[in-house]
């Protein structure tokens, strides 16, 4: 029974450290190659695996592609938790604004955007709900708090919050620094936050 035991749990394990180590070769073949000359055979070797490997855990490039971006967003952004909704928002803002213009999110924005397969629209609508999902206990405390309507749309709110930056980025805008970022999540407030009365 012990060694039937071992015999499934090895290749589990196997195939969390393959996974793990394609995703890794990805996110350094983004960086060192750049969105349009990453290939499979480039990332398979680098992960030491073979292609066939990838193609059966991923199928598409893209799909692959877009798991690294999801993978490498959520280390790169850490949720904040500051005691304020208004303090969530902008330390999120902030985090969200360097990862983006750091050369890993810049090739990882750009493949979320840019991918056209059907496979890779798939991916990529689960890749941008998971984005604003992992976001949701930002707006739990926050709710909880009593600083937000109950009937605010949470996505919409963190559709606002992403696609702002992103929006930034994407046509050259500054860096944001603190005072912009803060004058940004005001003016998302003044529509989501408490009517004065309630407070």
């Amino acid at each position: 029974m012990r060694k039937l035991e071992v015999m499934t749990k090895q290749p589990r394990r196997r195939g969390e450290t393959v996974r793990r180590a394609v995703l890794d070769a990805t996110a350094a073949e983004l960086t060192d190659a750049g969105v349009e000359h990453v290939t499979i055979a480039g990332v398979a070797a680098r992960a030491g695996v073979h292609e066939t490997s990838i193609y059966r855990r991923w199928v598409t490039k893209e799909a692959l592609l877009l798991e690294t971006a999801q993978e490498q967003t959520a280390g790169g952004v850490p949720e904040p938790d500051t005691g304020s909704f208004r303090g969530d928002l902008v330390a999120l803002i902030l985090a969200l604004d360097a990862f983006v213009r750091s050369p890993i999110g810049g090739a990882l924005l750009r493949v979320a955007r840019t991918t056209s397969t059907a496979d890779g629209a798939t991916a990529r609508e689960t890749f941008w709900r998971d984005r604003l999902r992992s976001s949701s206990d930002i707006i739990d405390r926050a709710r909880a708090r009593g600083e937000i309507r109950p009937a605010v749309d949470p996505e919409l709110l963190m559709q606002a919050v992403v696609g702002s930056v992103h929006l930034g980025v994407t046509f050259g805008g500054r860096p944001l620094d603190r005072a912009r970022a803060e004058e940004l999540v005001d003016l998302l407030l003044a529509g989501a936050g408490m009517p004065a009365a309630d407070r």
